[in-house]
């Protein structure tokens, strides 16, 4: 079966009002991505194409995107570990991006 336009915007918003957005807020959101499957239609595009397949995600990730839903925790395997984060570590110091040193250098020897 081939998604259209109009099946794509219907499952995205009801999508959206699963997850408990304000209606003013999904057709809002409605009409952007109608006019974006529009555009993606005149540059030859499938619907399925632009949403890649799982229109529910699609949603959910707008409606994190715009701020609407809080951000989901990243999953405990995913998350850096030792000095691979860039985020300040528990005494403050900044981490570096990368090949920087974490420790003072060493005290001369006396």
């Amino acid at each position: 079966m081939t998604l259209t336009v109009e099946d794509a915007i219907h499952e995205a918003m009801e999508t959206w009002r699963r997850l408990g957005l304000e209606p003013d807020t999904t057709d809002e959101m409605a009409e952007e991505l109608a006019a974006d499957l529009t555009a993606a239609a005149f540059d030859g595009r499938s619907v399925t194409d632009y949403i890649g397949g799982d229109i529910d995600a699609l949603a959910t990730s707008w409606a994190i995107e715009r701020g609407l839903l809080p951000t989901p925790p990243v999953p405990q395997g995913d998350r850096p570990r030792g000095g691979q984060g860039r985020g300040p570590t528990r005494r403050g110091r900044r981490r570096p991006l990368a090949g920087g040193h974490t420790r003072r250098p060493p005290r001369p020897q006396q």
